[in-house]
């Protein structure tokens, strides 16, 4: 989405134009009938500032099916006023769906219906200036919980975060640097999953053995 105020576009982003395009989204989105949710997989904003999250925000509560939010690189940086913390902390208040969950970290999980499990994690790095991600120790860990307990209760797990686990292509300064281990948490468990992610700018879908990204 990147919500900007900038007034002049580049070749790659249409950032003058971010707002229209934005509201024409939500309401293609709320023509469908019998969605359960739509979720952000980041860059929500283009920089991490209130101003433009507060617009980001007004916009995306227009939609008329609970939403949810994961950090995109856009929404956490080094040096920002708007701290990572303050970012999530505005989005819960300023979103019913996200509050009802009351999420303790910036990943998560809910079950939006029988047979699914939506986990929703953060690979943002926001200790330097960076478009690659990392998923941490302690998110490696809690990820193999929730897999292991979408096989127990019969679930089909389906993650969200910004930076895809398999690149769509190649890109050195944008990739989750240790994709590797999460693989092999993700290779524990023989079960369907799903992997939705964003940051890339294309559209691409991967079948990988289980694992359809």
């Amino acid at each position: 989405v990147h919500i900007s105020d900038k007034t002049v576009d580049t070749s790659f982003k249409l950032l003058s134009h971010s707002e229209e395009l934005f509201e024409d989204e939500i309401e293609q989105i709320n023509d469908l009938s019998n969605l359960d949710f739509v979720i952000m997989t980041g860059d929500l904003a283009d920089k991490p500032q209130k101003k433009l999250l507060s617009r980001a925000c007004d916009i995306m509560n227009k939609v008329k099916y609970p939403w949810y939010f994961t950090f995109g690189n856009h929404d956490a940086a080094v040096g920002s006023s708007f701290k990572k913390n303050e970012y999530f902390k505005y989005i819960l208040n300023h979103n019913k769906s996200m509050r009802k969950i009351a999420p303790e970290n910036f990943y998560y999980s809910f079950v939006p219906k029988k047979g699914y499990r939506m986990i929703a994690l953060d690979a943002t790095i926001d200790t330097k200036i960076t478009g690659n991600g990392i998923i941490s120790k302690e998110q490696l860990d809690w990820l193999d919980n929730e897999l292991k307990e979408a096989t127990i209760h019969n679930e089909l797990p389906i993650m969200f975060l910004h930076h895809p686990v398999r690149e769509p292509m190649s890109s050195y300064h944008h990739r989750l640097i240790n994709a590797k281990e999460v693989y092999e948490v993700l290779n524990r468990h023989d079960i369907p999953m799903a992997i939705f992610s964003g940051h890339y700018h294309t559209t691409k879908i991967i079948k990988e053995n289980n694992i359809l990204h």
